[in-house]
């Protein structure tokens, strides 16, 4: 059976809902023998990579799960072991942008750009990125990460040599799945799953569909993704 190591990444002052949920999760992390990764306070891409390193560190069990999770989201207590549950490498959370348009972040890469799906049926999506609310990934992972020449450190806040026209400066989670996606390893996540994101409220599935509803014919950027990242990552599928 697989460990299951888990972080909680807190880059900002954490709400009180999201500290009474992480309460309940720490309880049932504790009594099912889940290993809680330490990180302080610091940048979000120096906390992942700390917490990725040590658990590559910890283990060399293929199968052992590592699971972060963002303080600013409101996870159900059940959210470790769903993640954990699935059969694949990657697996994350739904989660939305906090402010409008209260987009999912997920995304299918279509003609070098990333592009999000308004509609979507319950269950395992498979995508070209996501956001990283809460997510999954197996130790087997990062061994083909470095096997196909994306080495540590894995999570990059990136500024791609475009023109203007084209700079979005992907964070480091789009980094990562670029990583992911160019090394031919696939990601999923999970629509049953949401994680609600804190603001003055909360932003799920809810807000969004009442928003498409509010804006009709809404029509979301693509984000173009910059021609021979493979090759610019040294990264093999």
């Amino acid at each position: 059976m697989s460990q299951v190591y888990w972080a909680v990444l807190m880059e900002r002052t954490i709400p009180d809902y999201a500290f009474a949920a992480f309460m309940d999760m720490s309880m049932r992390a504790g009594n099912k023998g889940y290993a809680r990764i330490n990180v302080g306070y610091t940048r979000i891409d120096v906390a992942r990579n700390r917490v990725a390193q040590t658990f590559v560190e910890s283990t060399d069990d293929p199968d052992d799960v590592l699971i972060m999770l963002d303080m600013d989201h409101i996870h159900s207590r059940d959210t470790l072991d769903r993640l954990a549950s699935h059969g694949q490498d990657v697996v994350a959370a739904l989660a939305f942008r906090r402010c409008p348009p209260y987009d999912p972040q997920m995304y299918k890469l279509v003609d070098d750009a990333l592009v999000q799906p308004s509609t979507w049926e319950p269950g395992l999506l498979e995508v070209d990125a996501f956001g990283m609310a809460a997510f999954a990934v197996r130790r087997r992972v990062f061994d083909a990460l470095e096997d196909r020449g994306a080495h540590y450190p894995w999570f990059r806040f990136w500024y791609p040599n475009v023109p203007m026209a084209q700079q979005s400066f992907p964070s480091e989670d789009i980094f990562f799945c670029m990583c992911l996606g160019a090394a031919g390893i696939p990601m999923y996540v999970d629509t049953t799953l949401v994680a609600p994101h804190l603001t003055v409220s909360t932003v799920a599935d809810d807000t969004w569909a009442a928003y498409l509803e509010d804006h009709p014919g809404l029509r979301l950027d693509a984000r173009p993704v910059p021609a021979g990242l493979a090759e610019k990552l040294g990264v093999r599928a």
